[in-house]
């Protein structure tokens, strides 16, 4: 097994290969990819793999199929769910663990990457996730794909509340009203088998 670890203060990386130019218009740079609302409360997980799994083509799933493959036993490790969410799979559950089922999943780092980092993601034409911790409680994934270089902005792509557009110096701290800690990053890419 091997641990990559990227600097926060990286611009590029050496990890990953190229997969598909990102749409240009005007300023804005940024990848085609359609996410799919989260169909449960808690599939913010699954939906974003189910859109990245379309997007880098390794397979063609739905939220409920993926849900029930990665979340077969829900009676060990979650006894905090109500026993409804536990019988539809409406729990939460690793980004990283959907992202390697479905082969999309390149490394994690931990915490906010800088703009150019962000920027030369979208360039090589690889969508990124963060987690983001609520300022008032609870944690949810979004994706990044895309940016304005001219006005530093972010195109986030939320599974439960839609495409915004957001400055990246305040973004996830104002973001959707209350703000948010962005704890963790998912960088994607097609997995090779070594």
């Amino acid at each position: 097994m091997k641990i990559f670890i990227d600097s926060n203060d990286a611009s590029t990386s050496e990890i990953g290969a190229f997969y598909k130019l990102p749409c240009l218009i005007a300023n804005e740079h940024y990848l085609e990819i359609e996410l799919e609302q989260q169909l449960k409360s808690r599939w913010c997980w699954v939906s974003l793999a189910c859109a990245i799994a379309k997007y880098y083509e390794t397979m063609n799933v739905q939220q409920a199929h993926l849900a029930d493959e990665l979340v077969k036993n829900t009676d060990t490790g979650y006894e905090i769910y109500s026993l409804e969410d536990r019988q539809e799979k409406n729990v939460n559950f690793k980004l990283d663990v959907a992202l390697k089922y479905i082969g999309c999943f390149s490394h994690w780092s931990a915490g906010k990457p800088n703009f150019d980092r962000l920027k030369f993601e979208i360039n090589q034409g690889r969508p990124l996730c963060a987690r983001l911790e609520w300022l008032k409680g609870g944690a949810h994934y979004v994706m990044i794909k895309g940016y304005d270089w001219e006005k530093g902005t972010l195109l986030i792509d939320d599974p439960l509340h839609g495409s915004d557009r957001i400055a990246f110096e305040n973004f996830p701290e104002k973001y959707r009203v209350s703000g948010a800690i962005w704890t963790e990053t998912y960088w994607t890419n097609i997995q090779t088998i070594k």
